[in-house]
């Protein structure tokens, strides 16, 4: 039976320009329920009714989940240090950015949660030859 927890490891994400962003390789559940927490637009969820997504947050809360570094420079070309920082502080320098750039990162960030995905996936495949989640058994002896 494999752990239900993972080690932590890190990942270099390429971008234009010789830019690149240290993220996390996979996120925990708690991590992923934060940022999906963060989409959804306070008050908005009850049971049976479609919550509104906070488009504010839209993608930029995922990436703030997965994002651990950057080399990315401000106007002045001064690197703008995130490792460690809250939130609110990796989503304004998020938010700053040109349309562009902020694009670029969305979909570099999305593709490697897509990559992660197809490699627990994968995982789960190869670990017991199927793709049924193992069974639960009820017996109690």
């Amino acid at each position: 039976m494999g752990s239900r927890y993972r080690k932590q490891e890190q990942h270099r994400i390429d971008l234009a320009d010789g830019d690149w962003l240290t993220v996390r390789k996979h996120l925990t559940a708690g991590d992923e329920r934060e940022a999906f927490s963060r989409v959804i637009r306070a008050g908005t969820f009850h049971p049976g009714e479609k919550p509104e997504v906070d488009p504010e947050h839209l993608g930029i809360a995922q990436v703030v989940s997965y994002l651990l570094d950057w080399n990315l420079t401000d106007a002045d070309d001064k690197p703008i240090v995130i490792r460690d920082q809250s939130y609110a502080f990796i989503a304004a320098a998020l938010k700053n950015q040109t349309p562009e750039s902020l694009r670029e990162i969305i979909d570099a960030v999305q593709a490697h949660d897509a990559a992660m995905t197809a490699e627990r996936d994968h995982e789960k495949k190869t670990r017991d030859g199927s793709n049924a989640p193992d069974r639960i058994s009820t017996s109690v002896a």
